[in-house]
């Protein structure tokens, strides 16, 4: 089960994780999960692996804009080693948080961060500047857009080699889970379609069965004829309506009169 469906969640939670992943997915960041164990103790709202282009880079604020071709080249140099020297993968987590109480309750704020980019994720207007955590970027919400704007350009950290490699394999697990699990929902889903008409097939050759069986005044009644083909119907007026009383013998008496 995906957050998106958790029913734990709230609609706002829902909402703001959707246009995250939404966010980071469009700037780079690929892939992009949730609900991610990053570190002992912390269990990333999203999180996700960046290799950037210099694209990228600008568009997250990363970098400032590259130098116009008229400009010096001595700047457009200097810019470039800015360009190069971010030009590595770095992983991504965002953290989520829609009220007063979550927000100032949590203690990550403390730790040190297991990732080389950090996002914290709420709706506008709900963390003042002044609480603003030190070193990490912050994404409102806007509701009448529905998307996430940033307001502020994390730090970019450089995590060890050990964390970064236990976050890209926490990563990768969390969407082997989720492929594995949308593939057996599917195949559940082909499977109970399969099985539906396999049954309908199964109850008109049973009602077919019957129908004979009733013309020919087989099993001693009308009920006993349905019971024994595995057809059930309530009360008088279903086998009237269906004319299974008067069918009652039809065949036998024909072969009779003949």
């Amino acid at each position: 089960m995906s957050l998106f469906d958790d029913q734990n969640k709230t609609e706002i939670t829902k909402q703001i994780t959707a246009a995250s992943c939404f966010w980071l997915d469009e700037r780079g960041v690929k892939p992009v999960e949730t609900e991610v164990g990053v570190a002992d103790g912390w269990i990333a709202d999203i999180a996700g692996v960046l290799c950037p282009t210099e694209t990228e880079l600008q568009t997250l604020k990363l970098i400032r804009r590259k130098p116009k071709w008229k400009k010096p080249q001595e700047e457009k140099d200097a810019w470039q080693v800015e360009a190069n020297i971010l030009n590595r993968m770095m992983t991504v987590i965002v953290e989520v948080k829609t009220s007063r109480g979550d927000f100032r309750g949590d203690k990550k704020w403390e730790w040190e961060p297991p990732a080389d980019l950090c996002w914290l994720a709420a709706p506008a207007g709900l963390i003042a500047e002044t609480e603003r955590p030190k070193g990490w970027g912050i994404l409102e919400y806007s509701p009448t857009r529905d998307c996430m704007i940033s307001r502020r350009v994390p730090e970019v950290r450089t995590t060890t080699a050990e964390r970064q490699r236990n976050l890209v394999h926490a990563v990768a697990c969390r969407r082997d889970n989720q492929t594995r699990y949308e593939h057996l929902r599917r195949l559940q889903k082909e499977y109970r379609e399969d099985d539906k008409q396999r049954t309908s097939l199964t109850r008109v050759q049973d009602a077919m069965r019957a129908a004979l069986s009733i013309a020919r005044g087989e099993h001693g009644s009308v009920e006993g004829a349905l019971e024994y083909h595995r057809i059930k119907l309530k009360g008088v007026y279903q086998l009237e309506m269906l004319g299974l009383t008067a069918l009652w013998g039809v065949a036998k008496k024909e072969t009779n009169g003949a």
